[in-house]
């Protein structure tokens, strides 16, 4: 009888530390966030462009409130938000929940957030809203408040949809 090249207890070892290694780097990896791009104050530009993409999805071109995200530079607008009017903290786990949705993306669709069409990347969004989990839900919910914080602020915007910030009580005294 041939004996074996490496047993099977060195194989099982093995294999668990090239697994604990290979979780430890996608762990760094994810963990690890990309510098501010230089135009920005809080987000890559990898993330101005997922944050880009999101809001196309829920406010495209020709939607009834008027101009779409990127007509009103939604991005820089929910970077100005997270740099200067939210808590600083705020910024990091938005910042996950951005690439959770990319890798999920591709997980599920085989695609990034990017190569996905409008479409496709709205019924990921309301997939994730159904979700049983309600961290997922959570997150999500609080990615789409940002982005609608940051859209529905233009005067544009509250013009369309009849918004006034004066105070309405004192028109009626």
């Amino acid at each position: 009888m041939a004996q074996a090249l490496i047993s099977r207890r060195r194989l099982i070892a093995g294999s668990v530390l090239i697994a604990t290694a290979l979780s430890a780097g996608g762990a760094a990896w994810f963990l690890n966030l990309e510098d501010a791009a230089p135009h920005a104050q809080a987000l890559s530009q990898r993330e101005l462009l997922w944050v880009s993409a999101l809001g196309m999805a829920l406010f495209p071109m020709g939607n009834p409130i008027g101009p779409s995200f990127d007509e009103v530079d939604g991005a820089m607008r929910v970077d100005t938000l997270l740099a200067e009017f939210l808590l600083p903290k705020a910024a990091t786990p938005l910042r996950y929940v951005l690439k959770s949705l990319d890798i999920g993306a591709r997980l599920s669709l085989g695609a990034s957030l990017l190569e996905l069409d409008q479409s496709a990347r709205l019924q990921l969004l309301l997939d994730w809203s159904k979700q049983e989990n309600v961290a997922r839900r959570a997150s999500l919910d609080g990615l789409k408040s940002v982005l609608a914080i940051a859209y529905f602020d233009v005067p544009e915007v509250q013009d369309a949809i009849g918004f006034s910030s004066r105070c309405h009580v004192r028109e009626t005294l």
